[in-house]
């Protein structure tokens, strides 16, 4: 209408030149509906599950037009929507390296297990790249295993971990960096160089099944690390917070993060911490051959420990294992994870809130040494029996509560991460 009424009032060739601004226009306006067109076509909504939950924003809606063709085959990347890292922009740039073809934007577990199925029967898929944390990380070994239990000759690719989640245990572990567009790229590059050579380190893992959780919890759950008592409960009393403030958006955008735990940890885990009700009794029982304890006052002298011995029982506020030294944010926890394969590091602790605080430093670094309060065990295969419910997480998801807990270690070769350390 405002372009009718301005060529009305002008002479033969500036009416022209508006005509020809008219037709101009109208071209933009139709191309840039165009896009939205392109943009709903290319828009997948997902399905939700419990493990991984799914959001109103949950769907896949970047331009594969844009994106341009990589002609690459060895990695293929599995994004997790609902990763504190994951973003709109870093699934474009992350699929700009590796290609639309190799690139599954996830918003749940079924997602994940299609994608995967599809890469683990496909031999020329070396690695999995996991965007995401450390529990996404830990739910793709899960399906991985499953799918392998379903077909023990089929193909495993090594795992890469991208440093996109809050704590990244294992990034430190293969040494992901922040700036993880260049990992992938490199990665990318080293591989369409030199298909078979595949930088890569093993990894043991834990297999844990627990009595007491939930009828929904798997019969058994495959991880690189896990804890019973403090740290879980750290876990639960955030999860109850999100429940609460799961119908305020503006409580959902406040505290759904690592500003959450911090608040969840000062109004429920501490006061709960100062009145000694975060302890309870344990009992550590050795089901392999072999176990060992590091003794402090002799310089972390190995002292073993036969088949079906107690090797501690006792009160204690945490009880952690881990086959890796981290856990998230570079807490090297597990100093002793690495010594000896096919062992995991087990720690036991009563030590107070106060004394940890006041040598957060040590406990930081993986120095701190106390045989009293701090005791640490190579183990293979344990049986954990507490005396009352007590929380149970793996990679910084909560699992709900649990009275025993047997932990095994596999170091069957199977699982593999990729190595940025390099020689």
């Amino acid at each position: 209408v405002w372009s009718f009424r301005a060529t009305a009032f002008v002479p033969g060739e500036a009416r022209h030149g508006w005509r020809c601004r008219q037709l101009c226009g109208a071209s933009l306006i139709s191309a840039a509906y165009s896009r939205r067109a392109r943009r709903k076509a290319t828009t997948v909504p997902r399905k939700e599950t419990a493990t991984w939950p799914s959001t109103d924003s949950c769907e896949v809606d970047f331009e594969v037009r844009q994106i341009p063709d990589v002609d690459q085959t060895a990695v293929a990347l599995i994004l997790n929507r609902n990763a504190k890292g994951v973003t709109r922009a870093v699934e474009k740039r992350l699929t700009g390296i590796v290609g639309p073809e190799r690139t599954f934007v996830c918003c749940c577990e079924e997602d994940a297990e299609v994608a995967l199925r599809e890469m683990m029967a496909d031999e020329k898929c070396k690695v999995v790249v996991c965007g995401g944390g450390d529990g996404t990380v830990a739910s793709l070994l899960n399906l991985m295993a499953g799918l392998r239990r379903e077909d023990p000759t089929v193909h495993a690719p090594t795992l890469c971990v991208l440093r996109l989640g809050t704590g990244n245990a294992l990034a430190y572990v293969t040494g992901a960096k922040k700036n993880f567009r260049d990992d992938l790229a490199r990665l990318v590059a080293d591989l369409l160089a030199r298909p078979q050579n595949v930088p890569e380190i093993p990894a043991g893992t834990l297999t844990l099944k627990a009595e007491g959780l939930p009828k929904s919890a798997p019969e058994h759950t495959d991880c690189f690390f896990a804890g019973l008592g403090y740290d879980a409960r750290i876990l639960q009393d955030y999860m109850w917070l999100r429940d609460k403030t799961k119908d305020s958006r503006f409580l959902k955008w406040l505290l759904h993060n690592p500003l959450g735990y911090l608040v969840a940890l000062v109004t429920r885990t501490l006061p709960v911490t100062m009145r000694g009700q975060h302890v309870f009794h344990v009992k550590v029982t050795n089901t392999a051959a072999a176990a060992y304890r590091m003794d402090a006052r002799r310089g972390d002298w190995a002292i073993e420990y036969g088949k079906d011995k107690v090797i501690y029982e006792g009160d204690v506020g945490i009880v952690s294992i881990g086959t890796v030294p981290f856990y998230g944010g570079g807490f090297r926890l597990f100093p002793f994870a690495g010594v000896r394969p096919g062992y995991a590091h087990l720690r036991l602790s009563s030590i107070h809130p106060a004394v940890a605080t006041f040598n957060i430093r040590k406990l930081w670094n993986g120095s701190y040494r106390n045989h009293k309060s701090v005791h640490d065990f190579l183990v293979k295969d344990v049986m954990i029996e507490v005396d009352r419910p007590t929380p149970l997480h793996h990679s910084g998801d909560f699992m709900g509560t649990a009275s025993k807990v047997r932990i095994q270690v596999n170091h069957d070769g199977q699982t593999r991460l990729v190595d940025f350390f390099g020689d």
